[in-house]
């Protein structure tokens, strides 16, 4: 029995979306008149599935500008934005909601990559007993802990 059938329709699948895909975004874009983003925002609540929704777009771009701008931190917000809507072609006026709410995804996105970034600075920060901030640090996270741990004993 031919036993690698399933990688083989894997992979046709995988070379299909990955050769339609972009007509099917051209198509939507030729219909609708909106680009990936706007479609994004407007059909997306606020929040984590339009961010998400967002910056998986912004990564997946072709364009090198778009690309990169989760990553940058030399922007304002309202400069990436009209970077995006200069690239994209897309009219200020008429799409002033687009404007608001993409601003809104690049202040998340950018607040938690630099969230990110300090956890891991600190996470690879050695304890140090000498240090006074060290140890005060050390003794809240315990007390927090040992609450936390009270409360779940007391609710069962």
């Amino acid at each position: 029995m031919f036993t690698g059938g399933s990688t083989f329709w894997c992979n046709v699948r995988s070379v299909l979306s990955w050769l339609l895909w972009p007509m099917y975004k051209w198509l939507l874009h030729k219909i609708t008149g909106l680009c990936e983003l706007q479609r994004l925002c407007y059909k997306l609540e606020e929040g984590r599935p339009c961010t998400l929704a967002v910056d998986r777009s912004l990564l997946s771009s072709k364009n090198v500008q778009l690309c990169c701008l989760s990553h940058k931190r030399n922007l304002t917000v309202d400069e990436a934005v009209t970077m995006v809507m200069k690239e994209k072609d897309i009219n200020p006026e008429v799409h002033e909601k687009f404007r608001v709410k993409l601003g809104q995804c690049l202040v998340q996105i950018w607040g938690y990559s630099s969230l990110i970034q300090k956890v891991e600075y600190l996470r690879k920060t050695p304890y140090n007993s000498d240090d006074e901030d060290h140890e005060h640090l050390l003794l809240e996270v315990y007390h927090l802990f040992s609450e936390a741990i009270i409360s779940d004993i007391s609710k069962q």
